[in-house]
């Protein structure tokens, strides 16, 4: 026989109505321990319930600021080599934003030169920038 929602509601309704009764049967010391204890049930719950939904504001806040495809910094470093030549790491991650980490594995690519210590530059007849751009 399949479940139909008629038949679960019926079957919600019974089961509170024997609960009923067993409390009522229990004798007064037992029915108010068990009255306390589902009252502190609940309120545990409702705490769970709180921690859960700031937990998932938080998730949700940091998800829109979730990492950007490598390949945006790495256009965003070839549109600011391009303007500003050769440049001091530390000034290329300040002036563009790129994340220490992301810039390292950026750097590593072959459209990427160093010509001296700590300065980065892209490598001469760099094509425009782009997810396919290479060397020529």
């Amino acid at each position: 026989m399949p479940v139909t929602p008629m038949f679960v509601y019926e079957y919600i309704r019974d089961c509170k109505q024997r609960r009923r009764e067993i409390l009522n049967e229990l004798p007064p010391k037992l029915r108010r321990e068990l009255i306390i204890l589902n009252v502190q049930i609940r309120n545990l719950r409702k705490a769970e319930k709180e921690k859960r939904e700031a937990r998932e504001a938080v998730a949700k806040s940091l998800n829109r600021n979730r990492r950007k495809p490598l390949v945006e910094h790495r256009v965003k470093l070839i549109d600011f080599l391009r303007g500003h030549g050769p440049t001091a790491l530390k000034d290329i991650i300040a002036k563009t934003g790129i994340p220490r980490g992301s810039m390292r594995e950026v750097l590593k690519d072959d459209a990427f030169t160093q010509p001296s210590r700590g300065v980065f530059d892209i490598v001469a007849g760099m094509k425009k920038p782009g997810p396919s751009a290479t060397s020529q």
